[in-house]
C-alpha cells in the first residue's frame, strides 16, 4: 500500500470525522435549522450563559443567544433566545420565561410556558413575560416566614432609631421581592387553569367531556 494511497485514506476520514462533528454541534445549537428569536427581560439570570437550552414543554427547542447588561442601574437584563419556527404554533404573547436549573447545582436552561388561544402569535423580536426563578421564588416563601417570625418576636420598636429604619427598609425590600414572586406564582396558575379548561371544553377533545353526557347517552 502506497504512502499516497495511506495519506489520502487519512485525509478523506479526517474531512468525515469533522463533518460529522459539524453537523452534530450545529443540530444541537440549531444552526442548521429555521429559527426566530424571542427576548425576555430578568432582573438576574442567576447564572444563566449564552448558548444555554430553551426549553418548551420541557423539550429542547431553542438555544440562549445572548444576555445583555441593561444600560442603566434600574433596567433588567435582556435574554435573546433563538427558537425553531415550529414552536409558534404553541407559544403566545402570554407565554412566560421562567429560569431553571438541572437539579441543585445543574444548568442554567430558560423555559417557556405554553400560551392561550385567546392571545397573538409571536413574531421575530417580540419580547414575552418573565418570571423570577423557581429557586427565588423557594427562597422567597422561606424569606417571608422568617420575616413573620422576626416581626412577632422582635418588635421594631426595641430598636435603635437608626438600625430601626434601616431593618425597616430591609423588611420592605424583601416584601417586596416576595411579592413580585408570588404574583409570578398566582399569573402561572391561572395560565394553567385556563389551558386545562379550554382543552377540557374543546369539542376536539371528546374524550375529555364530563362523564354525565355519555351515561345521558
Amino acid at each position: 500500500m502506497s504512502t499516497a494511497f495511506r495519506l489520502g485514506v487519512f485525509i478523506v476520514g479526517t474531512i468525515l470525522i469533522l463533518s460529522a462533528g459539524i453537523f452534530l454541534i450545529g443540530g444541537k445549537e440549531f444552526l442548521f435549522s429555521s429559527t426566530y428569536s424571542l427576548r425576555a427581560d430578568f432582573k438576574n439570570v442567576g447564572g444563566l450563559a449564552d448558548g444555554a437550552q430553551v426549553r418548551v414543554g420541557g423539550i429542547p427547542e431553542g438555544t440562549v443567544k445572548h444576555i445583555a447588561l441593561p444600560k442603566r442601574p434600574g433596567d433588567q437584563v435582556t435574554v435573546e433566545m433563538n427558537l425553531q419556527h415550529a414552536t409558534q404554533n404553541v407559544l403566545k404573547k402570554d407565554s412566560v420565561a421562567t429560569i431553571k436549573s438541572e437539579g441543585l447545582l445543574g444548568d442554567k436552561y430558560v423555559e417557556i410556558s405554553f400560551g392561550s388561544d385567546q392571545a397573538g402569535r409571536l413574531k421575530n423580536g417580540d419580547t414575552i413575560p418573565s418570571a423570577p426563578p423557581i429557586e427565588k421564588i423557594v427562597l422567597a416563601i422561606w424569606l417571608s416566614r422568617q420575616l413573620a417570625s422576626f416581626r412577632a418576636n422582635v418588635p421594631l420598636s426595641t430598636l435603635s432609631p437608626r438600625s430601626s429604619s434601616a431593618t425597616s427598609a430591609d423588611l420592605g425590600g424583601i416584601a417586596a421581592e416576595i411579592a413580585a414572586a408570588s404574583s409570578a406564582m398566582r399569573v402561572l396558575a391561572s395560565r394553567a387553569r385556563l389551558s386545562a379548561n379550554s382543552q377540557i371544553s374543546s369539542p376536539r377533545n371528546p374524550s375529555l367531556r364530563p362523564m354525565s353526557s355519555n351515561r345521558s347517552r
